[in-house]
Parts: structure tokens; C-alpha cells; sequence
């Protein structure tokens, strides 16, 4: 599993999600990658002060700096994100997509098709985390 996020509440409820999925991925033998870890607390849409949550004494998940971004899917994530340079990304790709898709020899509903799979995903991705 890859790019986990998880969403709650409270900081209490997020340390109890944070158990339940260590201990499932301590019973499928799967690792954190605490490296690349993170904790963010937003409180009407600003980043505030919150703590490193522990989840035993060797498994620590650092607090997400006010200036530190963090890559989900691909996007460039955090507070005071440029939200025009996020665009840019997902809308060459689209374009690269579906301009290969078109030089192709399919017929035109499989061109369509093909676009709605393999290119709008490529936005889609991002509308949760930028604004369009």
C-alpha cells in the first residue's frame, strides 16, 4: 500500500486510526515508511501546532512543518501551495494523453473511451487537493 491518508476528527481519534492500521500492517508484515511520514492538523483550513503522535516507544510520526510540503499522488502538497504551478503538472499530462490518444488509429468512440480511462484520471487526481 502507498499514499495513505487518513482524516479525523480530533488528534485522539487520529492516534486511535493510527493503531489499528499499524497493528494491520504489523499482521501483514508491512512496514511504515516513517521517513516519509507525516502528521498535519488543520483547523479551519490553517495548518496549526500539534505533537509527534507515538504509536509504541520505537514507532514515532513526526509533526508536518508549516513550511514542509509533501508530494500525495503526485501533487505538491501543504499551507501555501501555489495553486497555478499545482495546475500546470496534471493539465500537461492530460494534454500529452490525449494527443497520443488522437494520433492514434482507433476509431472515434475508442478514442473517447480511451481519453475518459486513461487521461481524465490524470485530472481527477487532483481535484480533491487542488484548487481548480
Amino acid at each position: 500500500m502507498d499514499d495513505l491518508r487518513l482524516f479525523s476528527r480530533d488528534e485522539i481519534k487520529l492516534q486511535q486510526e493510527l493503531t489499528i492500521v499499524k497493528r494491520f500492517s504489523s499482521d501483514i508484515q508491512m512496514e511504515f515508511g516513517l521517513d516519509i511520514c507525516a502528521i498535519a492538523v488543520f483547523k479551519h483550513g490553517k495548518l496549526t501546532r500539534s505533537q509527534n503522535i507515538s504509536l509504541n516507544n520505537q514507532t514515532v510520526i513526526r509533526k508536518m512543518g508549516c513550511d514542509v510540503t509533501y508530494k500525495y499522488l503526485g501533487i505538491e502538497e501543504g499551507e501555501g501551495i501555489d495553486n497555478s504551478l499545482m495546475k500546470e503538472k496534471p493539465v500537461k499530462e492530460y494534454y500529452c494523453w490525449v494527443w497520443q490518444i488522437l494520433n492514434t488509429d482507433l476509431n472515434l468512440k475508442n478514442k473517447i473511451t480511451t481519453v475518459n480511462t486513461l487521461a481524465v484520471p490524470v485530472l481527477l487526481d487532483s481535484f480533491g487537493t487542488v484548487s481548480w
